[in-house]
Formats: structure tokens, sequence, C-alpha cells
């Protein structure tokens, strides 16, 4: 088994399993064949594989799996089984492993998949938390309270290699605004390894759309996915209170 023989292996890239005759007593030439069970639940990365299997050189010691055709975080048991000339079978040999947890492959490398949300942060007093409430939701925030933004790393089912990651950001903006764009670029990436980070009230400009980018990196700098929230700092809305003595 390639990949440094190791016992978890990268389904990001091709794994090579060979069957190698310690001794020979005759009866050549040779022929082998594989098998496999797993925990897999992916019904067409089964298939796939099953294909692939099958159409196997009998004649080949070597069973050559390409990338990306092995499911993440899945426990593999192979057994390959040698027969002479004369139909006579060896004891089956097995191996197993379990592939690095992942969602998709860059630069032949598993990442995890994760998401960005942007939220007004909720201020701590009670008189502010009844104008929260009516504060702008979704696609907007409030400029004059601060706004959180988030990241959340999707759970794999084995460890995925690389980490800790790190994030890398880019701001773009609906408008020309170099100054701006810096600025904000700035903070995001102070501190790359951050999962969450405050913008303070008051720094982002009404009425313009921004558009925040995160994309992940791992701990040999490879960078995978990108992800982005939009949203349009909007004024906090004013309202009095009239009350009526009876």
């Amino acid at each position: 088994m390639d990949q440094g023989d190791s016992g978890a292996i990268e389904s990001c890239q091709p794994l090579t399993l060979t069957a190698t005759l310690t001794s020979q007593t005759g009866c050549s030439p040779y022929t082998y064949s594989w098998s496999y069970e797993s925990n897999g639940s992916n019904t067409t990365a089964r298939g796939v594989l099953d294909d692939h299997i099958a159409s196997q050189t009998e004649t080949d010691p070597s069973l050559l799996i390409l990338e990306e055709t092995l499911e993440f975080g899945v426990t593999y048991n192979f057994t390959f089984t040698i027969k002479n000339y004369n139909d006579v079978k060896s004891a089956p040999t097995l191996i197993t492993f379990t592939t690095i947890g992942g969602h998709a492959c860059y630069a032949s490398t598993s990442f995890p998949s994760f998401s960005i949300t942007c939220n007004t942060v909720s201020p701590s007093n009670f008189s502010q938390i009844i104008l929260f409430t009516i504060a702008p939701a979704g696609p907007t925030v409030s400029k004059s309270q601060p706004t959180q933004v988030s990241i959340a790393i999707s759970n794999t089912a084995t460890p995925t290699a690389g980490g800790p990651f790190t994030f890398d950001w880019s701001v773009n903006l609906n408008i020309s605004n170099t100054t701006e764009v810096n600025r904000l670029q700035g903070v995001l990436n102070a501190d790359h390894s951050a999962l969450a980070i405050t913008l303070d009230a008051n720094t982002l400009l009404e009425g313009i759309e921004y558009t925040l980018t995160a994309t992940i990196q791992n701990s040999d700098y490879i960078s995978g996915s990108s992800q982005s929230v939009v949203f349009t700092p909007v004024p906090f809305p004013d309202f009095s209170v009239i009350g009526k003595k009876f």
C-alpha cells in the first residue's frame, strides 16, 4: 500500500494496493482477485469502486484506485487472493485502512466545508434589547451596532488532516472605495485563525453592499474552498414611546 503505508489514507490522492509474493512454490502463472467491505453509505461511490475492481486485470498484482474514488472518513477492508495455475487459492490477505475525513478535494488534499454568518450583535442592556428586536435582519445589519462575522466548520466523520485551519479574507464593495476595502481587510485578517470577528459599531459605510469572502487554508498553506457573506449596513430605526396617565 502506498501513501506512506499509513493507516490513514487521503482519498483525494490515488492509492495503489499491491499483492507481493514472499515465496513461490511453482504452478505459475498466478492470478489475483480483489474484494472489499466498508462502512460507507454512498451508494454511487460504492458502485464506481465496484465497477473499477470488476474491470481489474487478473494478472496484475496491483490495484490502482484513482483519486476521489474512496469516500471521506470511511474504513475499508480490502482482501486479495492469489490463485495458481491449478486453481489452488491462497488464504485471503486483509488490508485495512481509514480515509481522512473531509467534504471536498483541493490540490489533492481533503478539506472540510464551512459556512459564514453575519449578524448584528445584541446589546447587553434591556432597553437596547428592545431596540434590537426591530433592528434590520437578514441581508442587512445595523450600522450603529457591532456586527459579528462568524465561521462554522462542518463536522467530519473522522478527523480531517491539515488542521488547525486558517482563513484568508477579501472584501468587495458595490462602489469604488479602496480605503474602506483595505481597512476592513486589515481588521478581518488580523487573526487568520479567528472563527468570530466583531466589527465595531459605526465603522461600516451606510447603504453600501459588502461582500466578505473567506478562503480556508490548511497548515501546509494549501488553499481550499471559498465562502462569502453579503450584507448592507443600514441606519438604526428611530422610535418613541408615548405614555398616557389614567
